[in-house]
């Protein structure tokens, strides 16, 4: 499954919105991985989290902006590979 995605929009449509979908579980250091990747592709897009808080999911915003790339999504899902 893909881990991020970038759009809520139609996919004709320009992205609006760069979601990353936060693994459960996830530990301080992959999360501290993420925040660094995600400052390698600096951008217009904000980025949300998805994550999974008792049972629902919930998106989280965060203060970052990045480009939205498929290289940067491409990361991200490398990133949680090796978690």
């Amino acid at each position: 499954p893909a881990y991020a995605n970038r759009t809520t929009a139609p996919k004709a449509a320009s992205p609006k919105v760069f979601i990353v979908d936060l693994p459960r579980g996830a530990s301080r250091e992959t999360i501290e991985g993420l925040k660094t990747l995600l400052a390698k592709y600096p951008g217009k897009l904000p980025v949300e989290l998805r994550v999974l808080q008792n049972g629902s999911t919930k998106l989280v915003a965060t203060p970052l902006t990045v480009d939205g790339s498929t290289e940067l999504d491409e990361a991200v899902q490398s990133l949680f590979a090796r978690a």
